[in-house]
């Protein structure tokens, strides 16, 4: 059973709105709660003969997290981060204190009494109430329920890690997490020191460093070419074919809409960075998600992702609809035109309807309250725009939150109409695989808070190569070449990203 016990009032005045100094670090440990909560972690790990963990979230130092996450983190080690500008939302964590992992069709039911199982193991200790402070489990889930091989293996068909530290910022409070295993017989004391030492480190860590301590970035001012493309006119022919059989299929009534992804192979000379990647993406894309899953100093899964899955808030939901593309213009005229265009567009329009009408489907049967717009309206990025409607929905109560991410995985604006059928043609399709390129990406904790995205314009790391995804949805009148240019639009922020790492 978790527990949370709250900092005493002389100490919160102390701290006031900033990061606790070591002076009051040495507080947390005087006054005797944070200790008790050790007590009860040790006494039922003795107890259970198993580990449990104790949790400690106070306020932190103002620092960007990506900027904590390359002073805290190491690459040989686990790290996370995930970002969405424009909601003010930032969090980065590192090293691993536990994983659920599954390389199995029946991955959501395990995830999910991993997770009870971890949350029932956990005692919480916080100076202050705010759904963002404790546990949290920070993961995803492959495209497909198939077992994983190749490069996607260590990420199997679903991970979720708890980090032993986490740096959360939100608006204009940064919190920090710390995690600890407390493992059966030992007592309180044999933790205390080491934990006030670790907090105390991390503190000066932070608050310490200079100039001359920041990651140096591993380009020179010459360096543009450190990576080639892997590409071929044959590649692009494929790509078409399997198009035309998609449409082919559709007229045979087979589906009603199939979306196909393409895969772009790259080599390089010398590793990316990939927090440069990562901070180039959220300034150039502060309306979409940053992520990036850091599995060992090898694998890296990262990307920048306009799409929404879902974002929980205990019992309220909110997701998007979003399906239908086109270009920028140079100019706010030319904007507005192709805009018009996209919302005048039988073809875009009706990609739009099958994704909200599956998502409305979905969610019926664990909702109620549920609603959206009768009309799309238009999201913009820098160098596409999309058909968008936000949904909205509150829980109902036998649900739990992973349900809904199952419910709603994949959605058709990266799978098809219907989904049933339209997952078992992709590979066969494609001829590549997915591995974890639109699959759902998030965080979950266990106040009831969480959000997933879906994963596309991503890509994977691994030791001197890459591998970028792209696609688009393909209905009955779909245009190979215009598809393919499409692709090459939503491989733009990846590819660029890499000329700043």
């Amino acid at each position: 059973m978790t527990q949370l016990h709250k900092m005493p009032q002389q100490i919160q005045k102390k701290g006031g709105e900033n990061a606790p100094s070591g002076d009051l670090i040495d507080l947390l440990f005087e006054d005797g709660e944070l200790e008790a909560t050790f007590n009860a972690a040790c006494q039922q790990a003795a107890l259970e003969e198993e580990s449990r963990l104790v949790t400690i979230t106070i306020p932190f130092e103002q620092i960007d997290p990506l900027a904590a996450l390359e002073l805290l983190g190491r690459k040989q080690d686990f790290q996370y981060f995930w970002e969405h500008p424009d909601e003010k939302l930032s969090i980065a964590a590192g090293h691993q204190i536990a994983r659920i992992r599954s390389n199995h069709r029946d991955r959501f039911n395990l995830v999910k009494k991993q997770i009870q199982d971890w949350k029932s193991r956990t005692f919480s200790f916080s100076t202050l109430t705010h759904s963002l402070a404790g546990l949290h489990f920070l993961g995803g889930f492959s495209f497909q329920d198939q077992p994983q091989e190749h490069h996607w293996k260590a990420f199997g068909t679903a991970l979720f890690v708890i980090p032993e530290w986490l740096v959360i910022r939100d608006g204009e409070l940064s919190l920090f997490t710390l995690t600890v295993e407390v493992t059966p017989g030992n007592v309180a004391a044999r933790y205390l020191d080491p934990v006030r030492d670790r907090l105390k480190t991390i503190m000066e860590q932070v608050r310490g460093f200079s100039r001359n301590e920041c990651p140096q970035s591993g380009r020179s001012n010459t360096d543009h070419g450190f990576y080639t493309v892997r590409s071929s006119d044959y590649a692009e022919k494929a790509w078409k074919q399997a198009i035309t059989q998609a449409k082919q299929r559709i007229h045979r009534d087979e589906f009603k809409k199939i979306v196909l992804a393409r895969e772009v192979q790259l080599t390089f000379t010398r590793t990316p960075e990939a927090t440069q990647m990562l901070n180039y993406l959220r300034n150039e894309y502060p309306t979409c998600y940053t992520f990036m899953i850091r599995v060992n100093d090898e694998l890296i899964f990262l990307g920048s992702t306009p799409e929404k899955l879902v974002a929980l808030r205990a019992s309220f939901i909110l997701t998007d609809g979003l399906a239908g593309t086109i270009s920028r213009g140079k100019t706010a005229s030319e904007d507005t035109i192709l805009e018009r265009q996209l919302l005048a567009s039988d073809k875009d329009r009706s990609e739009h309807g099958f994704v909200v009408e599956a998502i409305e489907k979905r969610l019926r049967t664990l909702t109620h309250n549920l609603y959206h717009p009768p009309k799309p309206g238009i999201r913009k990025y820098p160098n596409v725009q999309h058909l968008y409607t936000p949904i909205t929905a509150s829980l109902n109560d036998d649900v739990s939150p992973l349900d809904i991410v199952e419910k709603l995985h994949p959605t058709p604006a990266v799978g098809g109409f219907p989904r049933e059928l339209t997952v078992q043609h992709i590979q066969s399709l494609e001829q590549f695989d997915r591995g974890w390129y639109a699959g759902p990406v998030g965080w979950i904790n266990t106040s009831g808070r969480g959000e997933f995205c879906v994963a596309i314009r991503s890509g994977i790391l691994l030791n001197n190569q890459a591998r970028f995804f792209a696609g688009c949805g393909i209905v009955a009148d779909s245009d190979p070449q215009s598809e393919w240019e499409e692709t090459n639009l939503k491989l733009i922020p990846m590819m660029s990203a890499l000329k700043h790492a």
